[in-house]
């Protein structure tokens, strides 16, 4: 989902699920271990319909109880875009065309062209996650979309509260290359070949993300291995990464850390991370 959901960013192994129903939420209260005061964990879909964009007021009175908000990235840096548009590119040589059969590329330029109305040829200099960003947009049945990051950034920005990032765009960017070509190539073709099933599964995403079903959401991202495999390299890395930071940024001051959903549940994730740290986790509604 996805920072730009991509597919298989959406996808791995699942836990029980009986702990999965437990950790039935969006909104944590991190606290003990020595805090002074809690901070709060936020789990994100990256990606919605403007309409979903709205804050809970039990989001806003964490914001409110905080004094810095922490994305996956920096967002509110100026120079993020441009950044993360290089490590976009491939190298020198690099053609997006040649990762395809001559009739799977034929089969996406035609799905561009016609569901789209843009040309893969755009995309020729980018790596595969890009094309793969615009084509999970383009899921959601809705016009307008938005991020729930860019909504906490206009939450906390006349506060004064700083914006910061649990990783630098190199570190983020290095390991999505770590995905597999073949798995990304995966992913663009199971929406060109059904998009209306890639539709349908996005769908049931969103619905059980606003929901806060996480269970329901990992069962559906149970549903490709392959995914699975690529998300883990996704998550699990990330997670042990941010744990030092995370520690360090709530023993300085309270703060909102919002990441993506999916890097909150299985044994590697950050509920289990963090309580095994000592701290204690408890849902808010």
């Amino acid at each position: 989902m996805i920072k730009y959901n991509l597919i298989a960013f959406l996808l791995f192994t699942l836990p029980a699920f009986s702990q999965q129903q437990e950790n039935n939420a969006l909104l944590w209260k991190i606290s003990g271990h020595g805090l002074s005061q809690p901070s709060y964990l936020f789990g994100t879909m990256h990606v919605l319909c403007q309409e979903d964009l709205n804050l809970s007021p039990a989001v806003m009175h964490a914001l409110d109880s905080t004094q810095a908000l922490y994305l996956e990235l920096k967002m509110d840096d100026p120079a993020m875009v441009g950044e993360m548009q290089q490590h976009l590119l491939g190298g020198e040589g690099y053609s997006l065309k040649k990762l395809f059969t001559p009739g799977d590329f034929a089969l996406t330029a035609a799905y561009f062209k016609d569901s789209l109305h843009t040309s893969l040829d755009a995309y020729e200099k980018f790596k595969l996650f890009t094309p793969t960003a615009v084509l999970t947009m383009h899921l959601l049945p809705c016009k307008t979309q938005g991020s729930l990051e860019m909504a906490l950034m206009n939450y906390v920005k006349p506060k004064g509260h700083p914006v910061l990032g649990l990783e630098t765009v190199a570190e983020e960017m290095s390991t999505i290359d770590e995905v597999p070509d073949s798995v990304q190539l995966s992913g663009i073709l199971e929406v060109v070949r059904d998009p209306a099933k890639a539709r349908a599964n996005f769908a049931r995403l969103r619905t059980a993300y606003l929901a806060q079903r996480l269970d329901s959401m990992m069962a559906i991202a149970q549903e490709n291995k392959a995914d699975a495999a690529a998300l883990q390299l996704l998550t699990i890395k990330r997670n042990q990464h941010w744990m030092p930071v995370i520690e360090k940024a709530m023993h300085a001051q309270p703060v909102f850390i919002a990441c993506g959903a999916y890097h909150l549940l299985t044994p590697h994730g950050l509920l289990a991370l963090l309580r095994n740290d000592g701290y204690t986790l408890t849902p808010v509604f």
